[in-house]
């Protein structure tokens, strides 16, 4: 009985520092990406992908949208999807450095050496994708997925006049993520639902083996 103990014992410790060396990996790996260029096209794919794996993880996805006439149809493009067991996380990322002017308004504001540059208020860009992932739960009868709009400046140096909801920056995005994966709204088996929902209907502009 003895030897059976030393041996759980040892098994655990084994299981703990392998536990603790794959977190300290993923630790080395995000900041890693975080210190290379921020300009990769997939750079919140690849930051994420460190600590959540790519099975949940969604790039150059697009929807069919419009009406019924195959005339009006047109596809939408997410830059990225995220999903676990706090939800579907609708992502975009915006470059640049500098102070961001964040307002209710169809036009941002960066604020970068004394200039000003306009650019479409991300989270509306956003919504076109989100209102099309509605419409289709609807249609496959998965009901009460929770989506998130996120929004992920990538530049180093960026600040913002004012909070809100989903408005991240590169080094956030995976803390961020990590506490709303604490949230159980969806089970497992939903999960895959979803997954396999999207990967039935979106479609995929890119092959996946063109990412490291």
């Amino acid at each position: 009985m003895k030897i059976v103990f030393i041996v759980l014992a040892i098994v655990i410790v084994l299981a703990l520092i392998a536990f603790f060396s794959y977190k300290l990996y993923c630790s080395f790996a995000a900041d890693s990406i975080l210190k290379g260029s921020r300009k990769n096209k997939h750079f919140l794919y690849l930051l994420l992908k460190t600590r959540f794996g790519s099975r949940y993880l969604l790039p150059d996805i697009s929807l069919l949208g419009g009406g019924r006439d195959s005339t009006a149809r047109y596809y939408v493009k997410s830059e990225l999807l995220y999903l676990n067991s706090g939800g579907l996380f609708v992502i975009r990322s915006v470059p640049g450095n500098g102070l961001v002017d964040v307002t209710q308004n169809d036009t941002w504001y960066r604020i970068c050496n004394d200039r000003s540059f306009p650019f479409t208020n991300p989270f509306e860009q956003n919504e076109v994708f989100i209102r099309l992932l509605k419409s289709l739960f609807r249609y496959a009868n998965i009901p009460n997925v929770p989506i998130y709009n996120i929004v992920v400046f990538t530049g180093n140096r960026v600040k913002f006049n004012q909070r809100q909801n989903g408005l991240l920056t590169a080094n956030g995005l995976i803390p961020y993520m990590c506490d709303m994966k604490k949230n159980h709204f969806l089970s497992l088996p939903e999960q895959e639902r979803i997954l396999k929902t999207l990967k039935e209907h979106g479609k995929f502009l890119e092959k996946q083996s063109g990412r490291a």
